[in-house]
């Protein structure tokens, strides 16, 4: 993987730390499926009633003690209770093969390591598969795991129960091929994890898809997201603290937010992927399926995460019957966002909200290039056009353009770009705002032009530099 910046050069540190990981995956590879531990030896039985958890547990430990291997659950549904993960083990889901949560939410652990760290020792944080500290381990196979949708009155929401997959603090981890479906949470969360490979592996329901947690000194670092497919009720890839990582060629389907970045990340690419909406899954809390952002970057839009958002590349995307392509907002100092590039972004069927790149307050913003960006509003949108833009919350939001609002930036450049409407007649906004810039290039930028005076279709107040080519 190479993570690029903004003038191009590959980030030679990033890009021999994941070769430096691939090969530690190469080098784990015999050793984790030299042997195999299939849990009907251990007494399993696939009859989606008996509880298999001991069989599994015991399976587990002794592929561990030995060495590494594989954890075989064949074909079948097997039942279980929270199982906990150990170094060098690869819990292997046979094709036709099913692992499946206990309906009796009652029974799921949390993590037990003694640690101190509040995050890690709340009632949220239970599962049914979990990793701790752990080193070399896999979840694999061409079958599912099911969540069975299990619900927590005491829950999150009155209904939030546990993650399908909880890991935290491991190193070179591996999830691939699998199907998870019906999380009582998210399907995968992860909290300060490192060389984590997620692949080929699709996720159906629940909340969360892939979600990623950290804290100013415990990022996680070279997580790779490829080849995926996304059918999530919530964000199908969301959280912060990411560094040194790749999404690409995923297949993203959500009744919430496609990728939704809460807190700070730098050096992450998102790459030849395609968002589409409606959802598939329904959000369960909203009993909805419209999609909303295609993209939305708010760091510190659920309670204030320091750190930066800086050296983000997007590029080869496709969007439609999305809510918004994407919103990049900042509102606290302690989020920087800057060298930000998007090119080759085609959206169709935009039916609420401009798209935006924004600082409130006292945030910085800079460094943002628009490169062949293609933005096809629906009719829809001018329905639902602000007076004024607020200062956002934990969302996207309707804005007072129908194209794309800009605000707070030190210097932005958007190039080769287009935006469109069906219907021409009506239109009572601009299609472009921009306030308070340092500077604004636009070149080789169309866009409609509104006969009436009162709704230009660029307004711009408080630009510092202007330069914009005349539209064509």
């Amino acid at each position: 993987m190479e993570v690029t910046s903004m003038n191009g050069r590959t980030r030679r540190g990033a890009r021999h730390r994941n070769l430096l990981g691939m090969l530690l995956l190469f080098w784990v590879l015999p050793s984790v499926q030299a042997k195999d531990f299939n849990i009907l030896d251990y007494g399993a039985v696939a009859d989606d009633q008996s509880l298999d958890t001991p069989a599994i547990q015991k399976a587990i430990l002794d592929c561990h003690q030995s060495g590494g291997g594989r954890v075989i659950v064949p074909a079948g549904t097997f039942l279980s209770e929270t199982l906990r993960l150990a170094s060098k083990v690869d819990l292997h889901i046979a094709k036709k093969g099913v692992l499946k949560g206990s309906g009796d939410e009652t029974t799921y652990g949390q993590f037990v390591s003694g640690t101190t760290d509040a995050r890690l020792v709340r009632r949220w944080n239970r599962g049914l598969i979990i990793g701790e500290s752990l080193t070399d381990i896999a979840i694999s196979g061409e079958g599912s795991i099911d969540g069975n949708k299990v619900r927590d009155p005491d829950g999150e929401e009155g209904m939030r129960g546990p993650h399908t997959v909880l890991l935290a603090g491991c190193d070179r981890v591996r999830l691939t091929d699998v199907t998870i479906r019906d999380s009582g949470n998210y399907s995968f969360l992860m909290y300060s994890c490192r060389s984590v490979v997620v692949e080929k592996a699709v996720f159906l329901g629940g909340w969360d898809g892939v979600h990623f947690r950290g804290k100013p000194d415990a990022w996680n670092k070279d997580v790779t997201i490829r080849e995926c497919r996304f059918e999530t009720g919530d964000d199908s890839v969301a959280g912060g603290y990411l560094e040194d990582s790749l999404m690409e060629n995923c297949t993203i389907n959500s009744s919430c937010n496609g990728v939704r970045l809460i807190g700070p990340a730098r050096r992450w690419s998102i790459r030849k992927c395609v968002f589409y909406g409606p959802g598939k899954s329904p959000h369960v809390t909203q009993n909805r399926h419209n999609m909303l952002a295609g993209i939305l970057l708010q760091p510190s839009a659920w309670g204030e995460q320091p750190g930066p958002v800086e050296d983000i590349v997007i590029s080869d995307i496709r969007m439609s019957e999305v809510a918004c392509a994407f919103q990049i907002v900042t509102k606290h100092k302690s989020n920087p966002i800057r060298r930000i590039r998007i090119s080759r972004l085609k959206a169709t069927g935009i039916y609420e909200s401009a798209s935006s790149v924004e600082a409130w307050d006292e945030a910085g913003l800079e460094k943002v290039r628009l490169e062949s960006i293609h933005i096809a509003s629906d009719a829809k949108v001018l329905s639902r056009i602000a007076t004024s833009a607020h200062k956002p919350g934990n969302g996207a939001r309707p804005l007072p353009a129908w194209g794309i609002y800009f605000r707070g930036l030190k210097d932005l450049v958007m190039e080769d770009s287009e935006f469109e409407l069906p219907n021409l007649t009506g239109i009572k906004a601009p299609t472009i705002i921009a306030e308070t810039l340092g500077s604004l290039t636009m070149r080789r930028t169309s866009y409609p032009i509104h006969k009436s005076s009162d709704y230009p279709s660029l307004r711009h107040h408080g630009v510092e530099s202007l330069n914009v080519e005349p539209v064509k």
